[in-house]
């Protein structure tokens, strides 16, 4: 098998029609994964490497049903060494033109061991001799300290993120806004929208959504008064623009953006001095349905928590066929909350193990979406080709 694995990541859809190329790169994955019995379970099952929460080179299942995850979801992201399904001396990517080797050591992961990229990262740092399990000198002992803080959990009952990855991630997240955060005087706003009748009770149906922005570089009691709220976009009616409300934000995000980027040149009279502000959208506020037209979640039906997404438990009541949403609380308590045990105050004789796995990032979101195929609203074939994938994404 070829350690090249760049083609996990693109050309998987052309034209808005899977690639027979990457099916057939697909097909060879998996019968490379089912030549290596110690990756197998049953005989007949394999990680799936989806890019899902749930899956993720964490459940395993047959293959059929691993090919379908791929050509829905994509592969899990950055998985250039198939540690978990046989290779054992690969070639693992550093950049597009720099390549490292990984020793059969850092391959082997057990079930019970969390072999992230954090893991990864730091056994990267220390060079191919690191051996953890080797007693460092008293200089070298924070270093090796990163170790085992790599399986630690921020606090008790988290699964998304350990202690090691989370200062990462907060590190990757100052780096990201250090020019936001160099000059108090860079602007933080929040965006909120909402739709209303405008000719109120008179019969006549119109409904007009109004896009307002506000500082919140002022003082909470006056950030949120009428003066400092600014409206940026106003959507006409007649009917209500629903999914295609993002075709009348295209000038605000594409202004939002450069005001990110790039920055204003703005006169600070206090200074008596010129600077170049820049502006950061922190985020939105909207009640459930606004929110469904902002964010492109249905919230409505049996997806509707935008944070349990495709995870969801709700059910439909066995008399009058309504969705229900009952008793779906309590996998996010943590894993020893006596709640999780009780089989009287809810559902009967039903205790929940299951633990929630945790709200997806934006880049998660965003990968999700590349992956899937699907169009902008503003392309010209946006509804034959995202109709065809959301009935393909619900069978």
């Amino acid at each position: 098998m070829e350690d090249d694995h760049e083609w996990m990541y693109e050309g998987r859809i052309v034209n808005g029609m899977f690639s027979n190329e990457w099916g057939d790169k697909v097909d060879e994955f998996v019968a490379f994964a089912l030549s290596h019995p110690e990756c197998v379970n049953g005989g007949t099952t394999i990680r799936c490497l989806c890019t899902l929460v749930k899956c993720q080179n964490k459940k395993f299942l047959n293959v059929e049903t691993v090919k379908v995850h791929l050509y829905k979801n994509g592969f899990v992201p950055d998985y250039y060494v198939w540690i978990y399904h046989g290779e054992k001396q690969v070639h693992q990517r550093c950049s597009s033109s720099v390549r490292v080797s990984v020793s059969e050591t850092d391959q082997m992961v057990s079930d019970n061991m969390n072999h992230t990229t954090y893991h990864r990262m730091v056994c990267d740092a220390a060079g191919p001799e690191f051996n953890p399990d080797e007693e460092p000198n008293a200089e070298a002992r924070n270093f090796y300290d990163m170790i085992p803080v790599g399986d630690k959990p921020v606090y008790e009952g988290n699964s998304k993120h350990t202690q090691l990855s989370a200062a990462v991630r907060m590190l990757e997240i100052k780096c990201r806004h250090r020019h936001h955060m160099e000059d108090v005087r860079n602007v933080r706003l929040g965006l909120f929208a909402d739709g209303f009748q405008p000719l109120g009770q008179s019969g006549q149906q119109y409904s007009l959504w109004p896009v307002v922005v506000t500082p919140y570089n002022l003082p909470p009691d006056l950030c949120m008064k009428e003066e400092f709220m600014f409206l940026t976009v106003l959507v006409p009616g007649p009917t209500n623009p629903k999914g295609k409300i993002d075709v009348f934000l295209q000038h605000l995000i594409a202004e939002l953006k450069s005001l990110w980027g790039v920055g204003v040149q703005t006169y600070d009279i206090s200074k008596r001095q010129s600077f170049q502000m820049r502006v950061a959208l922190m985020w939105t506020i909207n009640d459930f349905p606004a929110y469904s037209m902002m964010s492109g979640w249905s919230t409505a039906c049996m997806l509707a928590c935008p944070h349990c997404m495709e995870d969801s438990d709700a059910f439909r009541l066995i008399k009058s066929g309504k969705q229900s949403w009952f008793d779906n609380h309590r996998k996010f308590l943590p894993i020893n909350h006596p709640y999780r045990r009780n089989t009287k105050d809810f559902i009967k004789n039903r205790k929940v193990t299951k633990q929630f796995p945790g709200v997806r990032s934006g880049d998660e979101i965003l990968q999700d979406l590349n992956n899937r195929g699907l169009r902008k609203v503003i392309d010209v074939d946006v509804e034959v080709v995202n109709a065809a994938i959301s009935k393909t994404s619900q069978s």
